[in-house]
């Protein structure tokens, strides 16, 4: 029987580990195999592994430290020739991680409902009003006015959106700076036509997570992933981290939200957004998409069907629509 989590099936190193004793990962080993036990002791046990050994992938000092501690804390000895628990992992060990992620992976979300794919829309058709389809000719605080006194009878309160935002290793600088200045740019055109700014941590490039995997588009994985973030550095808890790493290849997804209003399992974390290093669309209107979903828990039934409409699926996305401008405004990262 093979190893059963998606993490692990598959991978020779691992396979033969849970089969023979002279196949035990033990320090000193690198490669692939050592990574997704990285992963599963990032998830599993909040493990705390260096940078350099997971960048390298190696079974250092830390690593060994983090194997030796879920162990000790699950008990897992041999008793036949063992009192304690060692720092290698072996049969049972592997056997008790795969069991753990395999469990971990079936009760979380899976893959997120909405991954801003292109495509038709289903949802809210809403109303189309002719003063969103131009706003650029509008003046920010005449459009805000208008555009709120439509909705409510009265302006939104001025808000900064605040928002953290990182890359992890497998991201080069150049290429995180682009989406940088895209997304954000766009999302900071749309939101200040109602009295709101985008702020960043202004640094986007120094804040670097070491995690060289692709990550699966699945709540899972996501987790892992903003476990390692916060090991680099917690974000703040009116903070809206973004997170810009590689998809798989050949995935329609450009980004998603996670977080413990979408995966009632990662009630620690309040919502956030991961974006695919590897695509960009050109409407530029994916982070401010995944934003609304950080700010309401919409699904993607949600989605509007006015094609102008940043929270349609559609390719020429020019409108921020009133109704989500005050999500927006109401959310836990405005202030």
């Amino acid at each position: 029987m093979s190893l059963r989590s998606r993490l692990f099936n598959g991978d020779p190193r691992l396979e033969a580990c849970r089969l023979q004793d002279s196949a035990h990962i033990a320090p000193g080993a690198v490669g692939d195999h050592v990574g997704k036990i990285h992963q599963a002791l990032l998830l599993l046990n909040d493990a705390s592994i260096g940078s350099a050994e997971l960048l390298a992938k190696s079974y250092g000092i830390v690593t060994a430290r983090a194997v030796l501690d879920y162990k000790t804390k699950r008990h897992i000895i041999n008793t036949s020739y063992q009192t304690r628990p060692d720092n290698v992992v072996g049969k049972m060990t592997i056997t008790a991680l795969d069991e753990e992620m395999a469990f971990a992976e079936s009760r979380g979300g899976g893959r997120p409902q909405c991954v801003d794919q292109i495509g038709g829309t289903s949802g809210n058709a809403g109303e189309a009003v002719n003063l969103f389809l131009r706003p650029q000719a509008l003046r920010p605080q005449a459009f805000a006015t208008n555009a709120k006194r439509q909705l409510t009878g009265d302006a939104l309160p001025p808000k900064a959106l605040s928002i953290k935002w990182q890359r992890t290793s497998a991201v080069g600088a150049s290429q995180n700076d682009n989406l940088f200045r895209l997304l954000v740019g766009r999302a900071g055109e749309l939101v200040v036509q109602f009295g709101m700014l985008i702020v960043h941590n202004g640094d986007a490039s120094s804040l670097t997570i070491p995690y060289p995997h692709v990550v699966q588009v699945d709540h899972t994985d996501a987790l892992i992933l903003r476990k390692a973030a916060n090991k680099v550095m917690p974000a703040a808890s009116k903070v809206l981290q973004v997170i810009v790493c590689p998809f798989p290849d050949g995935d329609p997804a450009f980004g998603f939200t996670s977080g413990g209003g979408i995966d009632p399992f990662q009630a620690q974390f309040p919502n956030y957004i991961l974006i695919n290093a590897k695509k960009s669309r050109d409407d530029r209107g994916t982070l401010l998409h995944e934003m609304i979903h950080a700010a309401t828990n919409l699904p993607e039934s949600s989605h509007d069907q006015l094609k102008q409409s940043v929270f349609s699926i559609e390719t020429n996305r020019t409108v921020l629509r009133p109704e989500h401008a005050k999500a927006l405004n109401d959310s836990f990262f405005a202030a």
